[in-house]
């Protein structure tokens, strides 16, 4: 393990309340791409939440219009006006000497008195009043009308995000983007992907690097990386589901693999739009908990969840019984062929894979366990004696050789070389919890997300590294 770790050569932060949910390295190593989920005030639900306030704010207005009118304009009983300048019209002919408007018809009013319309004014504006101050907390703000439309503004939830407006930012929408960025500063160069009100699931890069694939919610797309515009989707509402989660791409970019909610699978092949369903609710043991693809592999592992009946160990003839325990069990399946290749012995652990698809990776304790994605064998156990019980820790292999594992207490990343068995390099960042971590393919770059939490707001971090060779 190296003796000192290398700190960053970049640490880049975003506006307001920007959620980078995934980052991407392209082939040249020096650009990324980004899936931020960014916090915009839903301007159409602020106004729906408000209408109370708005109509009474309106009529308010409005009589202080007319009361003002009523102050301003003084006018005797029975004496003729100008409607138009309220000039007095004693002994003139039919155009106002004041403003040059003809006074004849219409244009010459009568004073009355205005104590009346005093009185009216002043029991509307009561009303309006007393009726605010009843129905205030009676009449419902929330319902379907708040969803009819979305007209978000960033900067304003920026603001009040940072300025704990929170009857702002309670009426939050998520804006979805895929942006380019360049590693050495950290700048946003173009924006691939935009679409707002979605919950984006995963994406992931075709295999030479000319197009990604998004998962969307209700559709999974893949979009040209030159242009940025949709070459094909796939809707949930085809494959009968209401949402697509999991995306990746098979090794020759030919069949792009996507899970749903309910953990079902499809191949898709986007040249000529065909799909079939790889795994089905009868291919699980016991009920369905996950499925992880596997990146660039026609694999894919099952964690299911069966409840057995297990015997106590009873100290007294009186307490013999027995009870319901919940255990996992983990399978690795090859979607081509569509059948099991190994059993995992991953107890309730959460599972990663390595960033090409060659092992599987999940915490067993103080020790992380990789298992080889083609055979399903446990072939290496690293020992990790920093890690806290009951926190994740979550694992990214940046290829065949290398495994990043983040350490807690110093915020620190340290690299773990699969061929020596043995550290190979720790580094720090500004983070409280890293999250996810990328090398190059050459490997003298790597970029890690994180995030950091101070004084109850939670800001996320982009940070790079130039290794040494």
């Amino acid at each position: 393990m190296a003796a000192k770790p290398l700190p960053p050569t970049g640490v880049f932060t975003y506006p307001g309340d920007t959620q980078i949910q995934d980052i991407l390295l392209l082939p040249d190593g020096r650009h990324g791409l980004a899936l931020f989920r960014i916090g915009s005030v839903n301007l159409w639900s602020v106004l729906v939440y408000h209408w109370i306030e708005i109509v009474a704010a309106i009529a308010v207005c409005v009589l202080l219009l007319v009361l003002n009118h009523l102050i301003r304009r003084p006018r005797r009983v029975g004496k003729p006006y100008c409607r138009r300048c309220n000039y007095l019209l004693i002994g003139v002919g039919d155009t106002c000497p004041e403003c040059g408007a003809s006074v004849a018809g219409r244009n010459r009013v009568t004073g009355r008195s205005r104590r009346p319309r005093f009185v009216l004014v002043a029991v509307l504006l009561g009303v309006v009043v007393g009726g605010y101050a009843v129905g205030n907390d009676r009449i419902p703000r929330d319902g379907i009308a708040n969803s009819w439309c979305l007209w978000l503004s960033p900067g304003l939830y920026d603001w009040a995000y940072h300025n704990d407006q929170h009857w702002l930012t309670r009426h939050k929408s998520t804006r979805c983007r895929v942006v380019e960025i360049d590693l050495a500063d950290g700048a946003v160069t173009r924006t691939l992907f935009s679409r707002d009100g979605i919950m984006p699931g995963e994406f992931a890069l075709h295999p030479d690097g000319t197009s990604f694939f998004l998962s969307q919610g209700d559709a999974v797309s893949q979009h040209d990386l030159g242009s940025g515009r949709s070459i094909a989707s796939l809707r949930a509402a085809d494959v009968g589901v209401t949402r697509l989660q999991r995306v990746t791409v098979n090794a020759g970019g030919d069949t792009v693999y996507v899970a749903s909610m309910d953990h079902r699978v499809w191949a898709w092949h986007p040249v000529d739009r065909s799909r079939e369903e790889v795994v089905c609710r009868a291919d699980w043991s016991g009920t369905p908990v996950r499925a992880v693809l596997m990146p660039y592999r026609d694999r894919v592992v099952l964690q299911g969840e069966e409840r057995i009946w297990v015997e106590n160990d009873a100290r007294s003839e009186e307490e013999i019984g027995s009870h319901l325990e919940s255990r996992r069990r983990s399978t690795l399946h090859d979607l081509g062929a569509q059948q099991r290749v190994a059993s995992l012995w991953l107890g309730r652990e959460v599972v990663r894979v390595s960033e090409d698809g060659s092992w599987i990776v999940a915490r067993m304790g103080k020790r992380f366990g990789l298992w080889n994605a083609d055979t399903g064998e446990r072939e290496h156990s690293i020992m990790v004696p920093w890690a806290v019980r009951n926190r994740p820790i979550f694992v990214i292999g940046a290829d065949a050789r290398t495994v990043v594992l983040p350490k807690y207490g110093p915020s620190e990343l340290h690299l773990w070389d699969i061929e020596t068995s043995a550290w190979a390099g720790s580094f720090t960042g500004p983070v409280s919890l890293w999250f996810r971590a990328r090398l190059s393919a050459d490997r003298t770059h790597m970029v890690a997300l994180g995030l950091n939490v101070a004084g109850g707001r939670t800001q996320f971090k982009i940070i790079t590294w130039d290794l040494p060779p």
